[in-house]
């Protein structure tokens, strides 16, 4: 395969060979990291965020990302603490499992399922 036929989903941290890649040379491979929790909420409501963010008169390309991630953690500091609380226990959650996930790809055996082989 030449490096102009390879699949994005492929590379990077969706690389089925990833895992025996670091077994094989003990680098390149980090531990999952524990996302903010206004990061998760900011996906359910990505919609409002645009919607705030256009308002914005400094608004460009490079200033656009920045922006709505001013706005996510505003509206998501302005949330009952309860609601926070439910947030930041889902991504301790998502946390737990991505690093699971990351111990078994590391300690267990490669994978013999058909569909991990043809990604």
């Amino acid at each position: 395969m030449k490096m102009r036929d390879i699949d994005p989903r492929e590379t990077g941290e969706n690389s089925p060979y990833r895992a025996l890649l670091f077994k094989l040379t003990g680098k390149g491979y980090k531990l999952p990291r524990l996302k903010p929790p206004y990061y998760l909420w900011r996906t359910e409501h990505r919609d409002r965020i645009s919607q705030l963010a256009k308002l914005d008169p400094n608004i460009s390309k490079k200033t656009a990302a920045s922006i709505r991630d001013r706005i996510a953690r505003d509206l998501f500091s302005q949330l009952p603490r309860e609601e926070q609380t439910e947030w930041c226990d889902m991504a301790a959650g998502q946390f737990a499992d991505d690093k699971t996930k990351y111990h078994e790809a590391m300690h267990g055996p490669p994978s013999t399922r058909p569909e991990d082989r043809q990604q």
